[in-house]
């Protein structure tokens, strides 16, 4: 499967077997992310699939300068993720997905 936007993650996601339980990932990589400085907060999206959780989110929030982070949580445990990416383009965030749920 070709990934070339988010809707494609999150059709990937599903297609192996996660549930998104919550989606407000609107940021677009074409566009400078200072102008986008409202979508740049710290619950963009989360999908869950037995007792793990990929949760990403931009840190720190409203911050142009920041990035985004994609934790695998596995049971709960926000404290100490199982991964945790930075992520700084889409290409990245897309390779991290991919290796996380096939790992």
């Amino acid at each position: 499967m070709r990934i070339n936007s988010v809707k494609d993650i999150r059709n990937m996601l599903i297609s192996n077997g996660w549930t998104i339980t919550y989606d407000e990932f609107h940021l677009d990589f074409s566009i400078p992310f200072s102008e986008q400085i409202d979508d740049l907060n710290e619950d963009l999206f989360q999908a869950t699939k037995n007792n793990y959780i990929i949760d990403i989110g931009w840190y720190p929030e409203m911050n142009s300068e920041g990035k985004l982070i994609m934790n695998m949580i596995k049971d709960f445990n926000w404290s100490q993720p199982e991964k945790s990416y930075d992520v700084i383009c889409y290409n990245e965030l897309v390779e991290r997905i991919e290796e996380t749920i096939h790992s």
